[in-house]
């Protein structure tokens, strides 16, 4: 089991060293043309969180925190890495006792700094963001038109 408060404290601290900035519940990894955005989200119905991750394009808004329902591509960490070990909601959910809190504390600094840390550092390039959906990468994720756009 991992407290709901480890969680985000393991999140700011891993995604701190990363060079995202805080707000709430909230991360923000600022760059020039995109910023990559964090949030997360604790279900009302269990001890269930989920980590979305968004990317905003700057020249869409003069949004300088955007929240990750106005990123322009949205997703969510158990869809994009579908095939990690353990899942991906195993690890979110804070009541989950497969782990001592250490041991599930580990798990999710590992799945932050070895899958979604390159995951949103990549992808706040635009040509990578483009490139991205252009593959069929973010599949699955919701693109506004402006982010399908930019494969056209």
């Amino acid at each position: 089991m991992i407290a709901a408060k480890t969680i985000a404290q393991t999140l700011s601290r891993t995604l701190g060293e990363a060079g995202y900035t805080r707000r709430g519940k909230t991360w923000r990894l600022q760059r020039a043309e995109v910023i990559g955005v964090v949030n997360l989200q604790k279900s009302t119905y269990s001890d269930q969180h989920f980590l979305n991750i968004g990317f905003y394009l700057r020249n869409q808004g003069d949004v300088r925190e955007p929240k990750e329902n106005q990123c322009h591509a949205r997703g969510r960490a158990g869809g994009a890495f579908p095939d990690h070990e353990p899942p991906v909601c195993q690890i979110l959910d804070a009541a989950d006792d497969h782990w001592n809190e250490a041991e599930h504390e580990e798990l999710l600094a590992s799945l932050i700094a070895e899958d979604l840390i390159p995951l949103s550092t990549r992808l706040v390039d635009l040509a990578a963001l483009k490139s991205a959906i252009g593959r069929g990468e973010l599949s699955g994720w919701l693109l506004t038109k402006v982010a399908r756009e930019l494969t056209g």
